[in-house]
């Protein structure tokens, strides 16, 4: 029999066991983990633009933000794998907002309607609006980008428009050819100066425009999101009860179609239990991969899952009933 347990302790970071696991499973599953995470960043361009909905946009290569309402909090990272709350930098917007997205150094811009006001921020975390700023589209708009230094993106369907700031805070069409998306898209952004990323689903398509202004399709680039990744970072699944709903989902996709039989137990008095991100996603990654190796080496015919609470600390369990291993017999190097 193989056992596996998490163990989770409320503000305190996740204290993971292992019985019948090797140190290096545990490295193993914990390269997996950054791998994972580091995919996060790629899934900040495609946030939601509905003011109602939280919205994650890239800051810099050691900030995130994310939006809920008027309100941006920003997250920041040392290893690119996990990701800590930063206090005391938070934006609040004096208005409510359809979108906010980093423009260019220290500025954020907050779009609402056809304008989008900017903002800068400083050593303190404090913010302060951009006087004579503004930018105002001349017609409506889905959703507005930072394209290159100093320049804009703003695309209402199907066409993009660029347009480029100068010294005085004013704004005039940029030297870049609209950009006519084939088809209908939920969002757009530029990864790079000179590149356009649609995003349709959890499919992204790259384009970049060539010296003589035209648009080329870039299909060697092409990216789809793990849908995993898009689950974890949602702020609608932030507890047990959900964690535990995907997690059965996930097992009866794998164990099912091994004819494995399998049964995930929660106590009722758990399932209202948050979770923040960060260890949402952790514990759902490490369990996938626990169930993964019992497939691959177990030889078992029944897997339990179940979740329980003690001492102020939530506890996952993993059982099955397959062959198992002497882990005095395990050599160093050696993976299950």
């Amino acid at each position: 029999m193989q056992i596996f347990s998490v163990q989770y302790t409320e503000k305190i970071a996740p204290t993971i066991k292992f019985a019948g696991i090797n140190k290096p499973l545990f490295i193993m599953m914990k390269k997996i983990i950054i791998a994972c995470s580091f995919l996060i960043s790629m899934m900040l361009f495609s946030g939601c633009h509905n003011s109602s909905k939280p919205q994650i946009f890239f800051f810099n290569y050691r900030y995130i933000g994310i939006r809920e309402g008027r309100t941006v909090k920003f997250y920041v990272t040392q290893d690119q794998a996990t990701w800590s709350y930063s206090p005391g930098k938070d934006f609040v917007s004096p208005e409510s907002t359809d979108e906010v997205f980093h423009f260019i150094g220290p500025y954020i811009g907050a779009r609402k309607g056809r304008i989008i006001k900017f903002y800068k921020t400083n050593e303190k975390g404090t913010w302060d609006y951009g006087s004579g700023k503004d930018f105002t589209s001349p017609g409506d708009i889905d959703e507005a980008f930072p394209f290159s230094e100093g320049a804009i993106g703003v695309r209402k369907g199907k066409i993009i428009k660029f347009y480029e700031t100068h010294k005085d805070g004013s704004w005039t069409p940029g030297i870049f050819n609209d950009f006519t998306c084939p088809t209908d898209v939920d969002g757009a952004f530029s990864p790079m100066s000179s590149y356009i990323a649609l995003r349709k689903g959890r499919k992204i398509k790259f384009y970049s425009i060539n010296s003589q202004g035209t648009w080329i399709y870039i299909a060697a680039r092409n990216f789809i999101s793990p849908d995993d990744i898009v689950w974890s970072i949602s702020t609608r699944n932030d507890t047990v009860g959900l964690l535990f709903i995907r997690i059965q989902q996930f097992a009866s996709s794998v164990l099912e179609a091994k004819d494995i039989e399998y049964e995930v137990n929660i106590p009722e008095k758990l399932k209202g239990m948050k979770l923040d991100m960060q260890r949402r996603q952790h514990i759902y990654l490490i369990l996938k991969e626990a169930i993964n190796n019992l497939i691959k080496y177990s030889e078992c015919t029944t897997v339990s899952i179940n979740a329980g609470y003690a001492g102020g600390k939530l506890k996952i369990e993993v059982t099955d009933d397959g062959k198992g291993f002497d882990p005095e017999k395990i050599q160093p190097g050696q993976f299950l």
